[in-house]
This record gives C-alpha cells, sequence and structure tokens, in this order.
C-alpha cells in the first residue's frame, strides 16, 4: 500500500513538473524584434535585433518580400538583411519556423532618391551644375540632360568620385544650346529616377562658341571652332586677333546638333581671341588662341632618335617613346569617346619615317663611313695587286649604290607624309638635316 501511495505521489510531482518545464520553455521560445533601423534605401543592408529570430521562414518590409539570398542570420538575436526593390513603409515582420512571427513596434520608412533635393545651379548659356546629396548606397548613379524641343537632343552627364565634395554630387553639364528648356534626369542603380528641369540663358537664335581645338597653333595649322548658330554671313568672316581676317569652312554636326567651323590660321595671326561674324551677329571665343612661332630652325627634324616636330592632325606635336610615336594615350573626348590623340594615319607615316631615318642616319650612315674606311685601307695596301685594287673599288660601288637607294626611299616617304599632311617632313628637311650631320 505504502508503494502505491508513494508511486502516485512521485507521479504527480513529475506531471507538474513536465508542465512547468514546457510552459518556461513554450515562454523562452517565442520570437520578438526588439530594435531596427528608422528608414534606409532599397538595396541597402539594415541590421534587425531581437529573440529567438531563426530559424527564419520569410522576412517582410512591409508588404514587400525579402528574398532567400537577401536573409542573414548571425544569431538568433541579430539578422541582417538587404532591402527589397518591393518593400514599402511599414513594419518589419519575421516568421520563424518554430518561435512564431516577430512584428517591429515602429514603422520602418523607405527613403528613395526620388527624396534628394535635387537642384541646378551656375546656369549659363551653354552649361549648368546638376547638383545633389551623396549616398553611396545608390551608386553608381547616371545622370542625363535632354532638351524639351528635341528628345533627340540628349547627352549623358559626367559622374565622377572627385565630383563629390562634403557628400555632395556635382555633375558639369556643357556644350547646351542658349535659350532651351533642358530636362535633368538622375538615376541610381535601383533604376530609381528624380528629373528637374531648367532653362539655360540667352537668346536660342543667337550665335553661341562652345570650345575650339588646338588651343595653339602655327600659321597654316587647322583650327575647329564648335558651337550653335555659326552660319557666316561670309565665307570670309573669320578674325584672329580683330585684325586679320581669313575663311572657313562651316558644317554641321547631326549627333549633337553643333555648327563646327574649320579654318586654317592666318599669316600675321597673333595671340587673341577668334571672331566669327555670323548672320546673328559676331561672337568671340572665350580664350585667347596662341599662335606659335613658325621660325623654320624649329621645323627642322633632326635624324636622331629623340625629338620630334611632326604634328598629328589637330597640328599638336607628336610625342615618341624611342621609335614609336605616343598615341591612343592621354585624355578621352567626352563627346566622341575616342582619345584625342588616336593612332591615325599620320601617326602611322611618322612611325615610318622615324625607323627609315633610325636606319640611314643612326645605322647605315656609320656603317658606310667604315666601309669607306676599309676601301681606303684595301686601296693603299694594295701595293700594285691589281686583285685587290678591283675589290675596292667593288665593296665602294655596292655601298654608294645601296646608299642612294636607301636615301631614296626616304625621299619618297617625307614626300608621301608631307602630302598626307604632316607639313614637319619635307624635302628641305632631309637636306638641311643631313648637310647638318
Amino acid at each position: 500500500m505504502n508503494k502505491k501511495i508513494f508511486g502516485f505521489i512521485f507521479g504527480v510531482i513529475v506531471i507538474f513538473v513536465s508542465i512547468f518545464t514546457s510552459t518556461t520553455t513554450i515562454a523562452a521560445l517565442t520570437a520578438s524584434i526588439i530594435q531596427i533601423p528608422n528608414e534606409g534605401e532599397i538595396g541597402k543592408t539594415i541590421i534587425i535585433k531581437g529573440e529567438n529570430l531563426t530559424p527564419i521562414n520569410k522576412v517582410f518590409v512591409g508588404v514587400g518580400e525579402v528574398g532567400v539570398m537577401d536573409i542573414h542570420p548571425k544569431s538568433d538575436k541579430e539578422v541582417s538583411i538587404v532591402i527589397p526593390p518591393s518593400a514599402t513603409t511599414g513594419k518589419i515582420k519575421i516568421e520563424t519556423q518554430n518561435n512564431g512571427t516577430a512584428i517591429s513596434a515602429t514603422n520602418f520608412t523607405i527613403v528613395s532618391l526620388s527624396s534628394i533635393n535635387l537642384s541646378i545651379k551656375n546656369i549659363t548659356s551653354n552649361s549648368a551644375d546638376v547638383v545633389f546629396k551623396e549616398d553611396v548606397s545608390d551608386r553608381p548613379y547616371t545622370g542625363t540632360i535632354i532638351n524639351k524641343n528635341d528628345i533627340q537632343d540628349h547627352k549623358s552627364l559626367p559622374a565622377t568620385l572627385d565630383q563629390i565634395v562634403n557628400g555632395v554630387v556635382t555633375m558639369k553639364a556643357t556644350g547646351l544650346k542658349p535659350g532651351t528648356a533642358y530636362i535633368v534626369k538622375i538615376t541610381n542603380r535601383e533604376e530609381i529616377s528624380t528629373e528637374i528641369s531648367f532653362t539655360t540663358l540667352g537668346n536660342s537664335d543667337a550665335p553661341i562658341i562652345i570650345d575650339f581645338s588646338p588651343l595653339s597653333g602655327r600659321v597654316k595649322d587647322t583650327v575647329v571652332i564648335k558651337g550653335y548658330n555659326l552660319l557666316l554671313s561670309n565665307v570670309d568672316d573669320i578674325y584672329f586677333y580683330d585684325m586679320i581676317q581669313t575663311s572657313g569652312v562651316v558644317s554641321h554636326d547631326p549627333s549633337t546638333g553643333q555648327t563646327l567651323v574649320s579654318v586654317k590660321v592666318p599669316e600675321g595671326a597673333k595671340n587673341g581671341k577668334i571672331t566669327l561674324n555670323t548672320l546673328k551677329g559676331a561672337v568671340s571665343t572665350s580664350i585667347d588662341f596662341t599662335v606659335t612661332s613658325t621660325d623654320k630652325q624649329e621645323d627642322k627634324l633632326q635624324p636622331s632618335i629623340g625629338g620630334s616636330t611632326e604634328v598629328n592632325a589637330n597640328g599638336q606635336p607628336i610625342k615618341f617613346t624611342g621609335l614609336v610615336p605616343d598615341c591612343n594615350t592621354g585624355a578621352i573626348d567626352g563627346e566622341t569617346g575616342h582619345y584625342k590623340n588616336p593612332c591615325d594615319f599620320n601617326y602611322f607615316m611618322a612611325l615610318i619615317n622615324r625607323l627609315i631615318k633610325f636606319l640611314l642616319f643612326d645605322i647605315a650612315t656609320p656603317f658606310v663611313a667604315l666601309i669607306i674606311m676599309y676601301t681606303g685601307y684595301l686601296f693603299l695596301t694594295a701595293g700594285g695587286s691589281a686583285g685587290q685594287t678591283e675589290k675596292a673599288k667593288h665593296i665602294l660601288l655596292n655601298v654608294v649604290i645601296g646608299y642612294v637607294i636607301a636615301l631614296a626611299a626616304w625621299l619618297i616617304i617625307t614626300a608621301i607624309i608631307s602630302i598626307f599632311g604632316v607639313t614637319d617632313s619635307s624635302i628641305g628637311m632631309f637636306l638641311s638635316g643631313f648637310m647638318g650631320n
């Protein structure tokens, strides 16, 4: 009897202990969210803190579900997620496998690019600064500026990180038309965009010069002037330093809508602004054009490897690294996307000219001199030997013929280079360079 009572009491105790333990365990494993950030952007990673948050089935930000690959539990008390594109402002909800659903006590606010205070500053007749606050999570940015009256007239805005100062991004819009309405559109990596409109200063029909290149050159070098409404009153209505009148060729660039005026630097030109007398009035460059020296001594092309005064299609001196001209290097034209010093035909012919000059003057000429000295030695030591004298004559004749052929090849290449526009190469340079040696 005592055993039965003891067993009954023991069973009751086990049941009560089990119930108490089970209740305590269930209470301890209820999922809860304790802390979340107040706001965040699409695509940004945030940290959620709480209790019993794992294992996780689903996570929602507002009504947007977070992708499985964007959920990263660090422990049962901390979970990081990437805010999905479908996220909306609202509570964050975590559905666990065993511990129920945890819901944040406060709302999480979605902040997008459209809330950035986009503004336009420093508006001129042909340029403007697009300014907005930087957020690293939104990188990379892309910017586009569109002519309201001509949607085909649009271009990308530069967005390099060196234009970010104290968290403010500045994108420079250049090459704009005066008195024209534009729309600026900024887009972040999540394809979220914001727009702003502005109008450039000035009259839309007024002539304007955007830029010109090169900024310096010699007489007869070609200068290309870019702008809008640059149709000339007369073909020769172009002035260098307001005095020297010359003619130019006007063309139109359909990709940019700009007018291009090509003109050669006239005799007597001096440093100063270039002025165009157009149908819409006179307009001048904002900076001076520099006329470089035309001293003939500077035009000599030395036969050694170092240095060169050959010029490219833009009238700029061609630089060399050893025998090879430096091209496809340096700055890139923002409009064309090509190098400003491309490896064109001028560079190819300059390379051929440099190779021939190297072989002819640095290799062949010293070698010929040695051979002539050798034949002289044979003549002096012949001692009446007809065989040795004949040998010396034969060697000397072959050397002279070979050298003449080499000179002829150099002259031919020089003539070709001169015809195709590398004006520093001429027969006169050969004569002056050869005589100088």
